[in-house]
């Protein structure tokens, strides 16, 4: 199904951003202003877009819905309109652009003394935050201004500036070239996902222009950063795990080196992927000590707005959660359960519908690894039934596999025997025969056309050659050790 632009961007938005722009609207629609909050509730209410049902809910030959597709478009940009202004004071590059509209008001208005002085402000500010492409666009304005009023002092200015530019254009080549550099290694490591010969001269350029950036005195903060996540893909395709945790953390260190930048939407974002990723090469070390030092790490993360609430939430309670697991601690994950539930209601449009299947799936394991098949049936059930099954579909094959364990494990045979009957074929276009999911399956389907449950014995033998699978390892345990 075609996604609808309009519907999207409304469920994208925070709880704060919704709030603002019912104010905004008030003051910024002049007709029909109604019906264009009415229309942003109809869709914001809706988890599916259904274009009759939205059209249904205004009187017949309404003639805004008559036009509903410009109406729509309309509204569109009113959203974009006031999400300026609500973020305006949030990002450091939404203030440049309205500086340099000011400064484009003030050469119309022929104040050129005014403009110079914004552009001057705005260009210091943009180059201590290394926003060359900034820096350019404002030297640019600052030659177009001298030229237009010159004076006796023109020829030294447009002197000077040109200086400044073409050292800001080199800054620009370095940088595209660095990352020009991590963006090949990103690429070998997504498509071939194993290291090529050519991965040495990659890293080896990178160093040569690091060195070189660093002897100018321009090391830039995207420089630094784009040189450690080369290094962490590198040595995560030489599988040198050690070595990518230490520059994890490296880039940790970077970011919390700049704490004004730490306060924007864009770092916080990264430095919590970078953050998760950490805890997840501490997890993979098996080095539980620094996984808590993460887990505390993250509470002191203060987050800039309800998006970042959304992705502290996220990001700090799977981390704990699979912190839990993997110590066997069942009762302190399940303790989790009903802030993750709060969260979910609270941050839904904010968390990605496949983060949230894998919270659900973890749930399921934790109550089942405890001993309560009952609550861990009910949480992969709530998965099964999620109508979006193209969404993570390997949590999908999980859960639906779990579901006939869990229901051949309270004796309803009868009923695992049907599902496996009808999920058999769809699984087969997924998983090949040798997969531990199809091998699960067929065992189970076999021991219940056999009423032989001593076949489970060789399915346990094949199980312990994988990682993980911990779940079902201990279901066949249960189911072995059960008498009839």
């Amino acid at each position: 199904m075609k996604k609808d632009p309009l519907f999207s961007f409304i469920k994208s938005l925070d709880t704060g951003e919704k709030r603002y722009f019912k104010r905004f609207a008030q003051f910024h629609i002049e007709r029909d202003r109604n019906k264009y909050i009415r229309l942003f509730e109809l869709m914001d209410a809706r988890e599916v877009y259904d274009e009759k049902d939205v059209k249904a809910a205004f009187s017949a030959g309404d003639s805004f819905i008559k036009n509903l597709s410009f109406n729509k478009n309309y509204l569109f940009q009113l959203i974009q309109k006031s999400l300026r202004n609500y973020h305006n004071h949030r990002s450091a590059r939404i203030r440049f652009f309205e500086m340099m509209i000011d400064i484009a008001v003030m050469t119309e208005k022929g104040q050129p003394e005014a403009a110079l002085t914004l552009i001057r402000k705005a260009r210091k500010k943009a180059a201590a935050r290394q926003l060359y492409s900034l820096e350019m666009d404002l030297a640019v304005q600052e030659r177009k201004i001298i030229r237009q009023f010159s004076s006796h002092e023109t020829e030294e200015e447009l002197r000077r500036i040109d200086e400044y530019c073409r050292s800001s254009l080199h800054h620009q080549l370095t940088e595209l070239d660095i990352a020009r550099q991590y963006e090949q290694v990103f690429l070998m490591a997504r498509n071939k996902n194993a290291a090529t010969p050519a991965l040495g001269s990659m890293e080896q350029e990178m160093e040569r222009l690091i060195a070189g950036q660093k002897k100018d005195g321009n090391l830039s903060f995207e420089s630094v950063a784009y040189f450690h996540l080369l290094k962490v893909q590198s040595t995560r395709l030489l599988k040198e795990h050690e070595a990518s945790n230490g520059h994890l953390l490296a880039l940790l260190n970077h970011f919390e080196a700049f704490p004004d930048l730490l306060k924007e939407t864009e770092y916080q974002t990264r430095y919590l992927n970078v953050l998760n990723n950490y805890f997840n090469n501490c997890f993979l070390l098996g080095n539980k000590a620094k996984c808590l030092e993460v887990l505390e790490k993250m509470k002191t993360f203060e987050p800039s707005n309800e998006k970042m609430k959304a992705a502290f939430f996220d990001n700090y309670h799977f981390c704990k959660m699979v912190y839990h697991l993997n110590a066997a601690e069942y009762k302190e994950a399940i303790k989790l359960v009903a802030d993750i539930e709060k969260g979910f209601k609270k941050y839904r449009s904010n968390i990605p519908k496949g983060r949230e299947l894998g919270f659900r799936y973890n749930i399921a394991l934790s109550y089942y690894m405890d001993r309560q098949p009952e609550q861990a049936l009910d949480w992969v059930n709530s998965i099964v039934a999620d109508p979006r099954q193209e969404v993570r579909e390997d949590i999908q094959i999980l859960a639906r596999i779990f579901q006939i364990a869990l229901q051949y494990e309270f004796g309803n045979e009868y009923l695992a025997g049907n599902l496996i009957a009808s999920y058999r074929q769809t699984l087969k276009k997924h998983r090949k025969p040798e997969s531990p999911e199809w091998k699960i399956i067929e065992t189970l389907r076999l021991v219940i056309k056999q009423d032989n449950r001593s076949l489970l014995q060789g399915l346990k033998k094949d199980l312990e050659k994988e990682n993980g699978w911990e779940e079902f390892k201990e279901w066949i345990d249960r189911m072995i050790g059960r008498t009839r």
